[in-house]
């Protein structure tokens, strides 16, 4: 992939934290910016950490909307920690067994036609899901994972062209690279979607 094509995923993390900062008032901002500097840094070990004592932290606040993202944060980073030989992939099982059935928030992306950039959001034409993601690490060298929801709503994605937005859903199932090589990690399949535009 064209390093011109490849956005900043962790700036977009830190985008989706500063939105969702106010309604959790159990996560100070001081935690925060461990699990965004982890992550700004690719230490995956210490942003799954962070991420998993995170939700600990916050399981009994099921309406807490910071749980979505601390949830893909520790899909992503687990992600980044089997591409660089930190993880096996039985173990990245049992990391994401748990989160299906949950909802996750993806950091924000642009909208595009071409289905080019790290995480940019695309619409497929002829595709069996409303909205296609793919996400990597900053060098572009590793698909941490391949997103694929169905949206409950329709959505006029050509009004949004070149604006950013995030995708929202519940984990519907999660499939692991069946020749669990590094170049992509997993795919994550969503359902009962929603797009928000970042304002």
């Amino acid at each position: 992939m064209k390093p011109v094509l490849i956005a900043t995923v962790i700036l977009c993390f830190s985008v989706i934290v500063g939105n969702a900062q106010p309604s959790s008032a159990k996560l100070s901002e001081q935690e925060w910016q461990k699990v965004i500097s982890a992550l700004q840094k690719e230490d995956w070990k210490e942003a799954a950490g962070l991420s998993k004592q995170y939700l600990a932290k916050l399981q009994k606040e099921e309406s807490d909307p910071t749980l979505a993202v601390l949830r893909y944060m520790l899909l992503f980073s687990s992600a980044g920690q089997v591409a660089n030989g930190e993880m096996t992939y039985d173990q990245l099982q049992t990391v994401l067994n748990p989160m299906v059935g949950k909802e996750v928030q993806l950091p924000f992306g642009k909208i595009v036609t071409d289905c080019r950039g790290n995480g940019a959001i695309c619409f497929p034409a002829n595709g069996n899901f409303d909205v296609s993601v793919t996400l990597l690490n900053n060098k572009g060298t590793h698909i941490h994972s391949f997103v694929y929801a169905n949206l409950q709503e329709k959505f006029d994605h050509a009004s949004h062209l070149g604006e950013f937005a995030t995708v929202r859903g519940v984990v519907d199932s999660i499939q692991l690279n069946p020749n669990r090589s590094t170049i992509w990690i997993m795919r994550v399949f969503l359902k009962n979607g929603s797009i928000a535009i970042g304002k």
